[in-house]
């Protein structure tokens, strides 16, 4: 079928930098949790999070994950 794109699936590692352990470390604002492709030095913890991306990476376009592997 011409123009038609197939999925591309990408495992990332992405990571949530925390300064403890408790409860509220973990903060979802409304627009979601924000997680980067690099740990965080500048934080205690850092807390991996395995998800895969379907579609094209495309630098500076924010992805929503649709199934997270924890």
């Amino acid at each position: 079928m011409s123009g038609e794109k197939s999925k591309i699936n990408i495992t990332l590692t992405l990571y949530r930098g925390l300064s403890g352990t408790n409860p509220s470390a973990f903060r979802v604002d409304e627009d979601g949790v924000s997680v980067f492709e690099n740990a965080l030095p500048d934080y205690k913890f850092n807390l991996p999070i395995r998800a895969v991306y379907q579609g094209e990476k495309v630098a500076g376009v924010v992805a929503q994950v649709i199934e997270p592997l924890l």
